[in-house]
C-alpha cells in the first residue's frame, strides 16, 4: 500500500479534510480574488456522521480583521462543492502586509457552530 507524506504525518483520526481554493491578485486593479472550490473528506462533526460545512475567509492585517466573506452552508455532506467567488480591494503596498485566514466550520441549528479546521495564507509579491 502506497502512502503519501501527509498520510504518514497525520493518522486518520487527526485528519480534518481538505479545502480547495483558487487565489489571484491583480496589482493594477488592487484586486485579490478568492474562489472557494470545494472541501473534501471533512471530519465528521454531527451525531449522524455528517457535517453542515461553510467556509469563512478573513482578510487580516496582523491580528486585525479588515474584511470577512462567507460561503453558503452545504447541508449533510463531508464533500461540499461551493464554486463561490469573493474579492477584496488590496493595494500592492498593503498586499505584502496582509494575510488570509480561512476557516471551515460546521453549522449547528442549536448551540454554537464548531470549527473543523483553519489555514492561513501569507503573500510575497514577486518583482
Amino acid at each position: 500500500m502506497k502512502r503519501n507524506a501527509h498520510e504518514l504525518q497525520y493518522p486518520p483520526e487527526n485528519r480534518l479534510g481538505e479545502v480547495c481554493l483558487a487565489l489571484r491578485y491583480v496589482p493594477n486593479k488592487n484586486k485579490l480574488s478568492v474562489v472557494v472550490m470545494e472541501c473534501k473528506n471533512l471530519k465528521k462533526m454531527d451525531v449522524l456522521g455528517l457535517s453542515d460545512p461553510y467556509v469563512k475567509i478573513y482578510l487580516m492585517l496582523q491580528n486585525k480583521r479588515l474584511e470577512k466573506k462567507k460561503t453558503t452552508i452545504k447541508m449533510k455532506t463531508l464533500n461540499p462543492y461551493y464554486n463561490e467567488s469573493f474579492s477584496f480591494d488590496v493595494t500592492p503596498e498593503k498586499m505584502q502586509r496582509v494575510h488570509l485566514h480561512v476557516t471551515v466550520s460546521d453549522y449547528d441549528r442549536v448551540g454554537s457552530n464548531e470549527r473543523i479546521g483553519q489555514v492561513r495564507f501569507f503573500f510575497v509579491l514577486l518583482q
